[in-house]
């Protein structure tokens, strides 16, 4: 997975390249419904694109301020694209055959979107398409790599207990939140109290407490299909290596 950082209308339409057709739909449900096979199939890569995804598609009201788009190959669903302001866009699967009109399509959308983030090849590719258009310089941002775990080695037992933070506990959520990414290098486009002011009260973040004391935090997404992505994880520099 590679980010890539680009510095400085309700309808559905088709555009068709031999047996390819690029779709935009109009709203967040259709997608989700449109594409389904395809997250439930890829549910891993396109993990954070799932969530985003339902996220829209179960609001009562339907808002038009986000481009969704699926590559469709013979009648398949082989790679799709979203944004959802003031996030960078998401790509996933293949674009080859529509990677141009992809990029004026949601150029159309989000003249300003801040970067793109899907797999290496295709990011470097949108990345040089967008900045011909618009006249902006690519820069990378991060590359990841994913880890699955298959099996679980209970480890031995340690002092203390889990905790699931609480709104009592949000200054050090996230003052954890601002020090991780500080360490990791990443930067996001909600600042840290938002962010995990929203966690908190969705429940996905957890302390691991010593007599009480917080000394470590791990997070969680949430399930999406069948899979949990775990993050951030962030101890506290005084209760590391013990």
């Amino acid at each position: 997975m590679k980010i890539i950082r680009l510095l400085s209308e309700a309808c559905f339409r088709f555009r068709r390249i031999s047996r390819l057709a690029l779709k935009i739909f109009a709203t967040a449900y259709d997608f989700v419904v449109g594409a389904e096979d395809y997250l439930e199939h890829h549910a891993a890569e396109a993990r954070i694109h799932y969530r985003v995804a339902v996220a829209h598609a179960v609001r009562e009201v339907q808002t038009t301020d986000h481009f969704f788009a699926a590559n469709i190959e013979e009648g398949k669903v082989c790679g799709i694209a979203l944004c959802t302001s003031p996030w960078k866009g998401l790509l996933a699967g293949s674009w080859a055959g529509h990677m141009s009109e992809l990029v004026r399509a949601l150029h159309g959308v989000f003249p300003r979107m801040p970067g793109i983030m899907g797999p290496p090849d295709e990011a470097v590719s949108f990345a040089h398409l967008w900045c011909d258009l618009t006249g902006m310089h690519p820069a990378e941002g991060i590359s990841e790599r994913w880890y699955v775990l298959d099996e679980l080695t209970m480890p031995m037992a340690v002092p203390g207990e889990m905790m699931t933070a609480t709104e009592a506990h949000l200054d050090t959520v996230t003052a954890w939140m601002e020090a991780f990414w500080e360490e990791a290098g990443l930067h996001d486009a909600v600042d840290a109290r938002t962010q995990s002011m929203r966690a908190v009260e969705r429940g996905l973040f957890h302390f691991w407490c010593v007599d009480g004391t917080p000394v470590a935090m791990a997070g969680h997404s949430g399930p999406v299909a069948k899979l949990v992505s775990i993050g951030p994880v962030y101890t506290d520099p005084q209760h590391r290596r013990k």
